[in-house]
Order: structure tokens, then sequence, then C-alpha cells
């Protein structure tokens, strides 16, 4: 069962573009499971900051999806709306 306490344990993630040369598969097929699930605790103020190293290069989604796989067709375009 994928459902636990009305709560998703595992997420599977299909892209809608594919790869014509192996038999049309999805180019993006990601499966994550929860394994330890705590609800309602108090998170400390730590739990919501990175340490970013000096050398990052500030890259754009656009730039993140021109990249590689997650280049998005004209059919998988999202339908949120740029603020």
């Amino acid at each position: 069962d994928d459902f636990r306490r009305r709560l998703p344990w595992r997420v599977r993630v299909i892209s809608a573009a594919v790869d014509p040369l192996i038999d049309g598969r999805p180019l993006t097929d990601l499966t994550a499971s929860l394994s330890q699930v705590n609800l309602n605790v108090e998170l400390v103020d730590a739990a919501f900051s990175i340490d970013v190293p000096l050398d990052v290069v500030p890259m754009t989604l656009r730039d993140l999806r021109q990249a590689g796989p997650l280049e998005a067709t004209g059919e998988a375009q999202s339908s949120i709306e740029p603020r």
C-alpha cells in the first residue's frame, strides 16, 4: 500500500518527454519512498538553513532544463503561471 495514515509513502514521477531511441521510454522515471515519517514535530531553525559553497555558480530553472533531460517539451510545459 502506498498510503499510510492517508499520507503517500511512495511517489513516482514520470516525464511526458520520451526517448525515441529506447522504445519511447520516458526520459525521467523516478520513484521516491519514505521509510521514516514523523508528523507534527517541532523543527529547529537550523533545519531551514543551508551552507552554500563559495564556488557555487547560480543557475535558473531555465538553465537547468536546458542542460539536460529536464527540458520540457511543448506539451509538458508547466500549467503554473509565472509571477
